[in-house]
């Protein structure tokens, strides 16, 4: 990865060298990975840290459960910094900083680990200038952690910057509200599929200049109630920083009362398909996610002659929600049908809020309860504030500021009773800037 300055002196593949007065390199990659933008020139021989590590190329044939390892090539002297791969439909999407380390004085090289089959990711360091900009800025809630000034909006307001000297930039993460989970109405739908979460679109090295930025935190979609024509809704957008987390999906409705069976929604992560006793299509399917914030719902499964129907879980950032699965469970005189209902996916984590924390988890996948005899499982939500579903009760609402997805509910059988699915969970903005 080269460096190049505003002259057009092409560097090596360090932020500087002896023979280099200290000035601003842009580099040549970062109008594909990060949007305009200058990084301010290290010294040469000034220790300092990692602040940055970019996706150059997110490779293919990973699996998000198990990301791959992320090394760090050490300092001349001091500590090595760490780092988390996160996965979303095979490929690295980001690469999370949990230890800028310390020590370091030329940009190290970062070592992403081959998947088992497919092209192995590409990834560049960029180190944190130890006399940064000055920049001065406020909106939200301000806190200042491990060298860094963080502004968390947990609504909607102003990000006011009245200074900002050349080459000032800040990271951002843009989370968008979830999805409503799927809810219950008798026999036409007893198990709610989970919402999906809200898009994780997060950025750094983003240049900015003296204004007021908009920041729009978006809400979590409603749930789908009791009522026989109601439907789950979408998450809403967040936005800043230019840039845009769309909401997420709603879970699917196989209620065939108007207005009709519809499918789990595309947003963010996708929302996950519900079920009734018989197939009411295309209520079963999921929704899709937006690449590069979220993955797909789980398919939901309709009631068959001998076997229980299942929801699927919503989509998360990190993961795609699981379909329900039925199989057959031996106990007292024969072979009964199991239901499980999906989980919701998994959400990604990151640190730009001064810890390790993660968002958009999706919605687990409601259960309707029929006495013992038919022993069921409703989905969990995925980690990321995912909210679980209920097992012949309501669904959970995903978790505030995570954008998690609702949970979906279920029927009970034994008391003919309906329940609504979780609301999403609403969204966040977070931006930071060394100090």
């Amino acid at each position: 990865m080269t460096f190049k300055r505003p002259d057009g002196v092409i560097g090596p593949d360090t932020l500087a060298t002896t023979s280099v007065a200290v000035g601003v390199w842009t580099p040549q990659d970062q109008q594909q990975n990060q949007g305009a933008g200058t990084w301010p020139v290290v010294t040469a021989g000034t220790p300092t840290s990692v602040q940055n590590i970019n996706v150059l190329s997110g490779g293919s044939g990973y699996d998000s459960a198990s990301p791959p390892t992320v090394t760090v090539a050490p300092p001349p002297s001091g500590t090595t910094a760490t780092a988390v791969a996160t996965v979303v439909d095979g490929a690295v999407v980001g690469i999370d900083v949990t230890s800028g380390g310390s020590g370091y004085t030329t940009a190290p090289v970062v070592t992403v680990a081959p998947p088992v089959s497919g092209t192995t990711a590409d990834a560049a360091a960029q180190l944190k200038n130890p006399t940064p900009p000055s920049i001065v800025a406020t909106g939200g809630t301000e806190t200042t952690v491990g060298g860094y000034k963080i502004h968390t909006f947990t609504s909607s307001g102003t990000f006011n910057v009245t200074s900002a000297p050349s080459g000032a930039s800040v990271d951002a993460l843009v989370c968008a509200g979830g999805g409503g989970g799927g809810g219950s109405f008798n026999a036409l739908q007893t198990a709610g599929g989970g919402g999906g979460a809200g898009g994780v679109a997060y950025s750094t090295a983003i240049g900015i200049t003296v204004q007021a930025y908009t920041i729009t935190v978006g809400t979590g979609g409603a749930g789908q109630t009791t009522a026989s024509s109601s439907v789950a809704a979408n998450g809403t957008n967040s936005s800043g920083m230019g840039l845009t987390a769309i909401g997420g999906g709603a879970a699917g409705r196989t209620n065939t009362n108007s207005p009709g069976a519809v499918a789990g929604q595309t947003g963010g992560s996708g929302g996950g398909g519900s079920a009734g006793n018989t197939a009411h299509s295309p209520g079963e399917n999921a929704g899709a996610g937006t690449t590069g914030q979220g993955a797909s719902g789980g398919g939901g499964t309709p009631r068959g002659s001998s076997t229980l129907n299942t929801a699927g879980g919503g989509g998360g950032a990190g993961s795609a929600g699981a379909a329900g699965t039925v199989y057959n469970y031996p106990g007292g005189s024969g072979a009964f049908p199991r239901g499980i209902s999906g989980n919701g996916g998994n959400g990604r984590q990151l640190s730009i809020s001064g810890s390790a924390v993660t968002y958009g988890g999706g919605g687990g996948g409601g259960m309707a309860g029929i006495a013992s005899t038919y022993p069921t499982t409703p989905g969990t939500g995925g980690t990321g504030g995912g909210g679980n579903g209920g097992m012949a009760a309501a669904g959970a609402s995903g978790g505030a500021n995570t954008g998690g997805g609702g949970g979906g509910g279920g029927f009970n059988g034994n008391t003919s009773t309906n329940f609504s699915g979780g609301t999403g969970g609403s969204g966040v903005v977070i931006i930071r800037y060394p100090v």
